[in-house]
């Protein structure tokens, strides 16, 4: 299914940072060829995603090379521009892990929630998220709380990692500059990457990153 997404001056006026720059043709074409669920009934998480080094349109074209389905809904390059992927009304196929295995602590979740990628700027010699990210994101998350009457705290803000056999955003990532209507998730995985939320059903004490192996739970 083919869509044009309309950029709003009430959207706009909602999320400043929302990329208004013509995407080429090519590009335009490789987002309508992406797969994606049904629209939902129901939206109770927003899933924080590492979108890798690509830029926006690389990304694009390296998840239309892969045989298996991905997507995501938003994506925001480090300059903090923020392109929309899939209209967030649709299930995308951006955090999905395998039901069978005992680390799928939500399994099904692409039917409750909404992707949202941050390009990791690290290979730009920036930050691993840059300020005008973190100020984008803010701005999203303001819009998305309101439309669909959401909370702003541990409950609803998931990393990828909390939904099982994922390993980001990365520790490098800020949470304390996560700031919605001037609260922040200061205490958010306070300790690190804790596994107190009770989506982590695996976890008993806290989730260690050492020497670039991946997420491991420890007690």
């Amino acid at each position: 299914k083919k869509w044009v997404v309309p950029i709003t001056s009430n959207l706009q006026r909602h999320i400043p940072a929302i990329s208004l720059n013509p995407t080429p043709q090519n590009i335009k074409d490789k987002i309508a060829s992406l797969k994606h669920g049904p629209v939902r009934t129901k939206t109770q998480y927003l899933i924080l995603h590492d979108g890798g080094r690509y830029n926006f349109e690389s990304m694009i074209t390296d998840w239309t090379s892969r045989r298996s389905a991905v997507s995501s809904n938003y994506h925001i390059d480090c300059n903090g521009v923020i392109n929309i992927i899939i209209p967030d009304k649709y299930a995308s196929w951006h955090a999905g892990c395998d039901s069978t295995q005992n680390n799928c602590y939500l399994p099904n979740i692409n039917m409750i929630s909404i992707g949202i990628d941050i390009q990791n700027c690290k290979s730009n010699n920036e930050q691993y998220t840059t300020d005008n990210q973190y100020a984008s994101l803010n701005q999203l998350l303001a819009h998305l709380l309101a439309k669909y009457k959401l909370s702003f705290d541990d409950s609803t803000i998931l990393g990828h990692f909390e939904v099982g056999s994922h390993n980001d955003p990365l520790p490098e990532f800020d949470w304390n500059k996560l700031v919605v209507n001037g609260k922040n998730l200061q205490n958010h995985r306070q300790h690190g990457y804790c596994c107190t939320h009770r989506t982590e059903l695996g976890c008993s004490n806290y989730i260690l990153f050492t020497n670039n192996k991946p997420w491991t739970c420890v007690s």
